[in-house]
């Protein structure tokens, strides 16, 4: 509504100007003044606003032409013009209207090209924007390209045109001033994967398929890189396929890779040599997460198999046993603390082999146990040596009660001394004759010689130790009550 009060506003001011010009100069400037007022609303309103300034400027001049005329007092008869004055009314409504017409069409104009140069304005900071956001992320893009070892391409089978990015031209090892081409990729290729990657590109030349492929490149320096190269077929507005991809430099990775598996096989054989097996058991999900292949072998599980049952692993323990190693387990996750035990397994064909296990438990951030961790020792060659060896300590050792027995109950002083001629064992027979204890054998029975004896026995020794040979050395032994005097009549020397 503001706008249409430009109207009755300007033809007002305009009938004020008129009636100044009229009383000051004695001009009638009645159809310039209304005109103004038509172009003023027409201007700041519109046509509407200046279709109503015609209006009130029509009944303004009709007013102004009236007896008498040329000036805008009180006037009683309305109707009174001349017929003269018609056509200056007609005129002017004309002249009004199309002024008005005009004026409004041209504020449209100014109004519309306004709004078009800050339409345009707008559209340019966006462009810019646009351009500078597309500037950045273009930036980013080869960065990370970069960072992660990816480039990218297209290629459009029917013009053989094909597009790098900078990262792929780096992977390939050209300058990019380098048209790129399918025979620059092949020539490129390892010598070993040449015919492979050619027969790639014939088979997505001819089959505008998608298609995944890794091989290798054979590079000036004669290093070689590992690539894996992804693109997806789509078809472009001329119909013709253009092929849209990536491709990778894998070489860390295939690397990585073929040591890890080096390492494994590594790990593997050395399990298998040493009978020594590796786990982990989930300590929430209460089942075991990984089993080396040496592992499931040691309890008699086929190692090709991708999954065991959990329960199998607890049946094959020895039921003797079964109870004390799930107790051990359990103690370590409340306890937070390491295991160790020895326990049986009974093997499917009823053999039983004998286990030896170190656990670790592995503590998360809340404090709790989250994984056990250990290995598996094959101990049953060391187990059957030990049981063996024990067998065969026992017997020696019945094989020494016995010769213990019959030293002891010959009619013969039986003793043995060491190189210093310290004697560590006398027999039954001769601690009776001599009267001395085990305990008093070292110190006693040297005392027990003859006193005119005891040189001539030492040196008598001493040569029979030197020689290493049996020998004969003859003494007088006094006896426990020191009345009767026995020859010693020989002795041996052993090494």
């Amino acid at each position: 509504m503001s706008r249409y009060a430009t109207a009755p506003l300007s033809v007002a001011v305009a009938i004020v100007a008129a009636e100044l010009i009229t009383r000051v100069l004695h001009a009638e400037a009645i159809a310039s003044s209304m005109l103004c007022s038509v172009i003023f609303a027409a201007w700041v309103g519109g046509f509407g606003p200046g279709l109503l300034a015609v209006t009130l400027a029509l009944l303004a001049f009709h007013y102004y032409l009236l007896p008498p005329t040329s000036s805008f007092t009180w006037k009683h008869d309305l109707f009174a013009v001349g017929i003269s004055e018609i056509p200056r009314l007609i005129l002017f409504s004309i002249t009004s209207l199309m002024v008005a017409f005009l004026i409004s069409a041209q504020r449209k104009a100014t109004e519309a090209l306004r709004r078009s140069a800050h339409d345009l304005q707008v559209a340019m900071g966006d462009q810019k924007r646009i351009e500078a956001a597309l500037l950045q992320s273009e930036t980013y893009l080869i960065e990370a390209q970069r960072l992660s070892g990816t480039g990218s391409f297209g290629w459009n089978v029917a013009s053989g045109d094909i597009f790098w990015s900078e990262q792929t031209f780096r992977i390939f090892g050209y300058d990019r001033s380098t048209k790129p081409t399918l025979e620059l990729i092949v020539q490129r290729a390892h010598p070993e994967d040449r015919a492979a990657v050619q027969n790639t590109i014939d088979r997505a030349t001819r089959e505008g398929r998608e298609f995944d492929h890794e091989y290798r490149l054979l590079m000036p320096d004669a290093s070689v890189k590992h690539v894996h190269a992804l693109a997806r077929a789509e078809r472009n507005a001329s119909g013709g396929i253009e092929f849209v991809g990536a491709v990778t430099d894998v070489t860390v990775a295939t690397e990585t890779e073929r040591k890890l598996r080096r390492s494994e096989a590594y790990l593997a054989e050395a399990q298998r040599l040493s009978h020594t097996g590796s786990w982990a058991w989930d300590a929430r999900r209460r089942e075991f997460v990984f089993r080396s292949p040496e592992a499931l072998s040691m309890l008699g599980f086929d190692p090709a198999e991708e999954a065991v049952p959990q329960q199998p692993l607890w049946d094959r323990v020895h039921g003797e046993d079964r109870d004390r190693v799930i107790e051990m387990v359990r103690q370590a996750l409340r306890e937070k603390t390491d295991f160790e035990g020895d326990y049986r397994i009974v093997l499917p064909g009823g053999s039983t082999r004998y286990v030896h296990s170190v656990g670790h438990a592995v503590v998360g951030h809340d404090g709790e146990v989250t994984e056990l961790v250990g290995t598996h020792i094959d101990v049953t060659e060391q187990h059957l040596a030990n049981e063996a060896l024990q067998k065969a300590f026992d017997e020696i050792k019945k094989s020494e009660d016995r010769l213990r027995l019959v030293i002891n109950t010959i009619p013969t002083l039986v003793w043995r001394a060491g190189p210093d001629g310290v004697p560590d064992f006398l027999n039954q027979t001769a601690l009776d004759y001599t009267g001395l204890s085990p305990d008093q054998a070292e110190t006693g029975w040297p005392r027990a010689f003859h006193p005119e004896d005891r040189k001539g026995m030492l040196v008598k020794w001493s040569a029979i130790r030197a020689s290493g040979t049996p020998g004969e050395l003859i003494a007088r032994l006094r006896r426990f009550d020191g009345i009767s005097l026995v020859p010693i009549p020989g002795c041996a020397a052993t090494r």
